[in-house]
């Protein structure tokens, strides 16, 4: 049984979880919380296997409890949101980058089948992440670029910012970033992003041209893919997953020419992992986080037991080996 505590300021809000919760099966509510302080209490004393938190909350919000559970008592804090306001997804993306596994939308229609599954599901997996972080150094390989393409999932809007901000303002490559996603949040993780890093950071509707140190991520719902001189994002199927894919952003760098350099960071599955070996085969650099500073050591893992690595790197190391080779 995953031990899990609930913490959310709105009553109904947690009668619906724990309904939905105890319906599926595999979990037990071993305590409730309507704000961060008294979260924080009950994990110290109970040590739960998972925490579904309320990001805004009087007292102390969903980033400061965060923060504190991962510094006195870690495990995995799966954080969520009903997406009424830009400060909810700002406290959202915080919450990540102090520890938090994962950030969901709250379910809009809990009648419909599917939605309770997959949320139901998300919770699941994210229960089974190992919060330890180790560090460790990488390696030396050089190469020009022209492109840098990154793929992510669990913990990558973290890792994201971190690279990011280790990036100069100068920076010469455009960067094009598929990170798996919730509907809902591609505009405050944008925001989130530009706050960390000096470089410049847009969302594409449609298309956009590929300009020198711009990132690019696709519109919610859209997978990103690449052509030469533009960066296009593609509507996706409303029942697929995960979205945008890893995989379908790296095989259509291939068309671009010498130069890219793929970067697979922190994520569940194995998402990104062969379209990164076609880079490779197809002369590219690429780059695969380590495990010891990668939330969740499965794509990048999947990539290096493909062979599909050219150089497996600590997350601080990622920034500076990408400034290096861009000059």
């Amino acid at each position: 049984m995953i031990r899990t505590v609930l913490v959310d300021d709105s009553v109904s809000f947690r009668a619906l979880v724990t309904a939905l919760l105890e319906e599926a099966g595999g979990f037990t509510i071993v305590g409730v919380a309507g704000d961060g302080a008294r979260a924080l209490e009950l994990v110290q004393k109970l040590r739960p296997d998972l925490v579904v938190m309320d990001v805004v909350m009087a007292g102390m919000d969903g980033l400061s409890a965060t923060a504190e559970i991962m510094e006195r008592a870690p495990c995995p804090v799966v954080v969520v949101s009903s997406l009424l306001d830009s400060r909810a997804q700002q406290v959202a993306f915080d919450a990540l980058q102090a520890g938090a596994v994962d950030v969901l939308a709250k379910p809009r229609d809990a009648t419909a089948p599917d939605v309770r599954r997959r949320f139901v599901e998300a919770l699941r997996a994210m229960a089974q992440v190992k919060v330890v972080r180790r560090r460790s150094t990488g390696s030396t390989l050089s190469a020009p670029t022209r492109l840098v393409a990154i793929g992510a999932s669990t913990g990558g809007p973290p890792a994201l910012a971190e690279l990011l901000r280790r990036l100069p303002g100068g920076f010469k490559a455009p960067i094009v970033i598929a990170q798996h996603l919730a509907s809902g949040f591609t505009e405050g993780l944008a925001r989130w992003l530009r706050e960390a890093s000096s470089l410049k950071v847009e969302v594409v509707a449609e298309s956009a041209a590929l300009l020198p140190g711009r990132v690019y991520l696709p519109r919610d719902g859209c997978h990103v893919e690449i052509a030469p001189g533009v960066v296009r994002a593609i509507a996706a199927p409303p029942d697929e997953t995960p979205v945008p894919k890893v995989d379908r952003l790296f095989r259509s760098c291939l068309s671009v020419g010498p130069g890219v350099v793929g970067v697979l960071l922190t994520g569940m599955g194995a998402d990104g992992a062969q379209g990164l070996l076609e880079l490779k085969h197809s002369g590219h650099l690429t780059l695969g986080q380590d495990e010891a500073t990668s939330l969740v050591y499965g794509m990048p893992r999947v990539a290096r037991e493909l062979g599909a690595v050219c150089e497996e790197l600590s997350l601080d190391a990622m920034g500076p080996r990408l400034a290096e080779l861009a000059r």
